[in-house]
């Protein structure tokens, strides 16, 4: 069966469970969010998710370092798409935490 993940078409052999793929990707389940068909999979599916012929994944691989915008920044890309599948508007930068404008907890 083919899949298309992160806009690249891939083959896997059927039947697969969506908690599998991430497996066998080599991919730690606590360090992904994944996408299928432009709805995100909350983890605790993943078991029950089946997938199909032609179905659409993206793939966010969380990584340390950075900060928790960085983080936000990853998570909009994901959630953000345009009209057509494989546009993406580009990422949303999440507003400072701390409310007033150049102002955030995340920096001393």
């Amino acid at each position: 069966m083919t899949l298309q993940i992160n806009g690249e078409d891939r083959d896997f052999t059927a039947p697969l469970s969506l908690s599998a793929l991430v497996e066998q990707l080599g991919m730690k389940q606590d360090r992904v969010a994944v996408e299928l068909n432009r709805n995100i999979v909350p983890r605790e599916q993943w078991d029950k998710t089946s997938l199909a012929e032609g179905d659409r994944l993206e793939i966010v691989h969380f990584v340390g370092g950075g900060s928790a915008c960085a983080m936000g920044v990853i998570l909009s890309e994901v959630a953000v798409r345009g009209a057509d599948d494989n546009a993406v508007e580009g990422p949303r930068v999440p507003e400072p935490l701390g409310g007033e404008s150049g102002s955030s907890p995340l920096t001393p």
